[in-house]
């Protein structure tokens, strides 16, 4: 083995045990954490909660994220979005980065009539839970981006279910309740998404939920925005 190889394999051993340090940091800081910020309660909503049956012995509940959930939920990412790269050590790296990225981005009572994250739990009869399910909806203003000149809100993002629950309607069930959040607590009528334009699966259930292609000049050519609007909370009551 040459040296330049050898040097390269001790800087990502390095790295690899940073990281893991890291995440130590990260996990036993998360523990103490709250949906709270600044002492202000959590609010209360009926909107976005659901419980559904998916097979004879395990149910599904939707509901809003708690902050320490957000762990197991960056390994659903990697296993959502991830699972065509090597497994190597860079997954371990991958892994914080979203973390970080869910943990930065979280939604604090303060924000929660804007911004709300979403997860699936299923559960057993033996009483064992798992997050198997998550989205995200975002109504506030968004920020300047490079990649896209017109960010439209509200958005919904990270849709992710885990591949062994994918094709029994837990996907469907996030979609539907960020509707109803949307509607209900932002007080909005209309809904975007992107999708990458050769992810025809995802587009059929979109199509489905009736989502049509948004014209949005800048976009990257192989993404595609989709739009479903709603009728007023007062005309639907």
């Amino acid at each position: 083995m040459s040296t330049s190889s050898c040097r390269k394999r001790f800087l990502l051993f390095l790295l690899a045990l940073l990281s893991c340090q890291n995440e130590a940091l990260i996990s036993r800081s998360s523990e103490p954490r709250t949906h709270t910020r600044n002492n202000k309660p959590l609010l209360g909503t009926k909107a976005g909660t659901a419980e559904f049956q998916v097979d004879t012995d395990i149910k599904i509940k939707i509901r809003d994220c708690k902050y320490g959930e957000l762990h197991p939920v960056s390994h659903l990412v990697l296993d959502a979005f991830y699972a065509d790269k090597p497994n190597d050590i860079f997954m371990h790296m991958y892994r914080l980065a979203e973390l970080n990225r869910l943990q930065q981005n979280f939604p604090y009572a303060d924000q929660m009539m804007k911004h709300r994250m979403l997860v699936a739990m299923a559960s057993d009869n033996n009483n064992n839970d798992d997050i198997v399910g998550f989205v995200d909806v975002d109504a506030r203003t968004a920020p300047p981006n490079k990649e896209y000149k017109h960010n439209p809100r509200p958005m919904l993002s990270d849709l992710m279910v885990n591949p062994r629950m994918r094709r029994k309607g837990i996907a469907k069930q996030l979609v539907q309740r960020c509707e109803e959040i949307c509607r209900q607590d932002f007080q909005e009528t209309e809904l975007y998404i992107r999708v990458l334009k050769d992810n025809e699966a995802a587009i059929a259930m979109y199509d489905s939920l009736g989502y049509s292609i948004y014209d949005n000049p800048g976009d990257p050519p192989e993404v595609r925005l989709l739009l479903k609007q709603f009728e007023p909370i007062e005309t639907v009551l």
